[in-house]
């Protein structure tokens, strides 16, 4: 007999936050903003144990992000922006966890999401952008 691979499944969810913005003057002062907000995800995960400590695993499934442009014109020439959506998408990833002891472990993780595109449109402004984001995680946790 070979040796025995012990397999796991389950589902997640989670909420994370982000700061991320991107910023730049355009025409004199005027300023154009993007910016990342929350993301929701929801998913499951498919994992194998290596030997007795070890876990590879892979997931995937619906992520749903929050994304703002604000143009501000300094010289009132067109109408401020403020608009937000939440877009819709999904992710994919895979990962490690190594037992440190009985209820500690340590994991490394990496997770690519891709959003529905981001569409914007009046009389002076027209945006158009594919969004994706990459996550890498390096955690610690605690079972109990």
């Amino acid at each position: 007999m070979g040796p025995k691979l012990n397999g796991t499944f389950g589902a997640y969810a989670g909420v994370d936050f982000a700061s991320t913005d991107y910023c730049t003057e355009l025409f004199g002062h005027d300023e154009a903003c993007l910016k990342a907000g929350r993301n929701i995800t929801v998913g499951a995960r498919v994992g194998y144990m290596i030997g007795s400590d070890a876990l590879f695993y892979g997931k995937g499934g619906y992520s749903n992000g929050r994304v703002k442009l604000a143009y501000e014109d300094f010289d009132n020439v067109i109408d401020d922006i403020d608009e937000g959506e939440n877009l819709d998408g999904f992710h994919v990833g895979a990962g490690a966890e190594v037992q440190l002891s009985a209820s500690t472990y340590a994991k490394i993780e990496y997770v690519y999401s891709k959003y529905d595109a981001f569409d914007y449109s009046d009389t002076d402004v027209e945006v158009d952008l594919d969004l994706n984001r990459h996550q890498v995680l390096l955690g610690l946790g605690l079972r109990f």
